[in-house]
């Protein structure tokens, strides 16, 4: 039983483990960007 170009299940595994990394990334940064704006713009209590 060869697998056909539509059953190539080890590509769409490594796609989608690709597709939840790069979510993963992006949620950091996103996060990280966040955290330093809110910090850096904050009025100091001083």
């Amino acid at each position: 039983m060869t697998p056909t170009p539509l059953q190539s299940s080890p590509w769409s595994r490594h796609r989608s483990s690709i597709a939840a990394g790069a979510f993963a990334v992006f949620t950091i940064i996103a996060m990280s960007i966040g955290i330093l704006t809110v910090c850096f713009t904050s009025p100091k209590a001083t």
